[in-house]
């Protein structure tokens, strides 16, 4: 199964943010932490939460899914799920009105 390269990209930010946060606080909790190391760990542990935070912020686009800013800018989308051409006044699925925030 092939997998989408954001989808990709955010798997393995997550596994780095992971190794991170775990060599960390395995250090800190087995070694204990001295004065010399203190910002070391801490530094780990900040570019962990780093790669956690760009993990949760990428987008992955499910095909034929318009909720991760997939703009069509030659169509609209009718509520009942149909895509219309941007000339259209009326959904040619169901015959519904264009919304006004999909106006020309």
């Amino acid at each position: 199964m092939e997998q989408n390269p954001k989808e990709q990209m955010r798997i393995v930010f997550m596994v780095i943010g992971g190794i991170l946060a775990l060599i960390a606080l395995i250090k800190m909790r087995v070694i204990g932490i001295y004065p010399r190391e203190a910002p070391l760990y801490f530094g780990m542990l900040i570019a962990a939460m780093i790669c956690f935070y760009l993990a949760k912020k990428i987008k992955i686009v499910k095909d034929g899914d318009d909720s991760a800013g997939l703009s069509l800018p030659d169509k609209w989308k009718c509520s009942c799920g149909s895509y219309n051409g941007k000339d259209e006044a009326f959904c040619g699925n169901c015959g519904v009105k264009r919304p006004a925030s999909q106006a020309l």
